[in-house]
């Protein structure tokens, strides 16, 4: 996961410059990571973006053959229902993980 994909991505941040958002996410990461053992739910969360994307190039050859081009249509669109699907999925195990980084450093 690249964190810094995520700048200006939770409004929890809002009003902190970028550095100090990439300090506090790379925080917040190592604490989805290590303290709240979110390791796998990553895992998980990839293969399933990875089979929605072959989802869709698969219904293409089956319902249009082996049309070239609406084949190449649908391999771009799955991979960028893949990349969306995975930032997303990956962007809630990073706010798992900066709500719980933030609640233990406001006690």
């Amino acid at each position: 996961m690249n964190t810094k994909d995520y700048i200006n991505y939770f409004p929890e941040l809002d009003g902190k410059d970028a550095n100090e958002q990439f300090t506090i996410l790379e925080k917040a990461r190592y604490h989805a990571f290590v303290v709240q053992r979110l390791s796998a739910k990553s895992v998980m969360f990839m293969f399933a973006s990875i089979v929605m994307g072959a989802i869709f190039p698969a219904l293409s050859l089956i319902l249009f053959g082996n049309d070239i081009v609406t084949n190449a249509l649908s391999i771009g669109i799955a991979i960028f229902i893949c990349l969306t699907v995975n930032k997303r999925l990956n962007g809630l195990i990073l706010k798992q993980g900066l709500d719980g980084f933030l609640s233990d450093n406001d006690t």
